[in-house]
């Protein structure tokens, strides 16, 4: 097993710069709204924000806000 991180690390170090810019957005728009969700559900517990519009205008703000 470490070996196979031994490789994946050399593998990341070795990417053109473009390419890590573009792994490090892409985990962005993908960890963002879910800790945004995690959040509301932490501090309303039912899961009913999620049918609401705003909710979702919320997640997206948040994300083009994160960068």
């Amino acid at each position: 097993m470490l070996n196979s991180v031994k490789i994946f690390l050399i593998w990341l170090f070795n990417l053109e710069r473009r390419k890590k810019r573009f792994i490090l957005i892409s985990f962005d728009i993908l960890i963002v709204p879910i800790c945004f969700c995690f959040a509301f559900w932490m501090r309303l517990e039912p899961m009913n924000f999620f049918l609401n519009f705003e909710t979702y205008i919320g997640i997206f703000i948040v994300v083009f806000t994160s960068f």
